[in-house]
């Protein structure tokens, strides 16, 4: 398994992806019909023919297609500031058949980096069998960059078994594009077999909501950690300066203690919601 970390600059290529103009979306997302499902590998040749839409406020610039058996989403990313902490909190899509707008179901989308046994376990949460010996194999490699989807299921809602229906698993990958980045994901429309499955049919109207950026529990352990290492030098700093005035030295710098904190500016949260009409064969 490989991963690539993206640069993202500009906001000028955008109307260079597909070649077509970009649209401010207002109202209900038409989807576009697949007629062949796009490859989830983080680039943009399977949208070429696709209108790309943009979010007002986060400034996300994305599309929808699905074909009988999956949703599809492609993100352009070419503004930091809408990246944003993507890549640390990865994408969550949320999404409903009432028109509401909860975050009960959904995906979370996010690259980790895991370790052999934590892969190993995750697989096999995630119904893999894995024999002894590819288990062996696996860790002969310490460590694992690794595309998740974890299901988020907070109503408990069943998942049908049909051993002679296929359904494909949620996926995602992310791609650099020049000085910007696209990311594409694939939610399997059907809950059969897959609890992360939206449920829906072509043709029928479904609610997106898309979230990312936000502090991570990651971030606020480091943010903690940080300020620690602060208020300890802080400590030190006010010894030595107090140990230099008694000793009638003026030269101290006042200005050596630490800094005034300053959130980060990545993260920021963003989400937005979308109504979409799913297309229907040939449309």
């Amino acid at each position: 398994m490989t991963g690539k970390r993206a640069l993202i600059t500009c906001l000028s290529l955008v109307l260079c992806l597909a070649g077509l103009p970009l649209l401010a979306q207002e109202g209900p997302v038409a989807s576009a019909w697949a007629a062949a499902p796009p490859a989830i590998d983080g680039r943009d040749a399977d949208w070429q023919d696709v209108q790309l839409l943009k979010d007002p406020v986060s400034g996300a610039q994305y599309a929808v297609k699905n074909d009988g058996r999956n949703l599809y989403l492609m993100f352009f990313f070419s503004d930091p500031a809408a990246r944003s902490t993507v890549d640390a909190t990865g994408m969550y899509v949320y999404y409903t058949l009432d028109g509401k707008r909860s975050k009960d179901l959904g995906v979370h989308f996010v690259r980790k980096d895991l370790s052999a046994n934590e892969l190993i376990k995750s697989l096999e949460k995630d119904g893999e069998v894995l024999t002894e010996q590819q288990k062996a194999e696996m860790r002969k490699n310490p460590s694992y960059i690794v595309f998740m989807a974890d299901t988020i299921n907070k109503r408990k809602l069943p998942s049908p078994k049909d051993p002679s229906a296929k359904t494909e698993k949620p996926a995602f990958r992310f791609a650099p594009k020049e000085r910007a980045v696209v990311f594409e994901f694939r939610i399997p429309l059907s809950r059969v077999n897959h609890p992360a499955g939206i449920g829906a049919q072509p043709g029928q109207k479904i609610t997106l909501g898309f979230e990312w950026g936000g502090m991570t529990r990651e971030m606020i352990a480091a943010q903690m950690a940080r300020r620690a290492e602060q208020s300890t030098q802080a400590a030190s700093r006010a010894g030595s300066m107090e140990s230099a005035l008694n000793e009638g030295d003026e030269r101290v710098d006042v200005k050596e203690g630490p800094s005034d904190y300053r959130p980060d500016k990545r993260a920021k949260k963003h989400s937005f919601w979308v109504d979409v009409t799913l297309a229907t064969g040939g449309q």
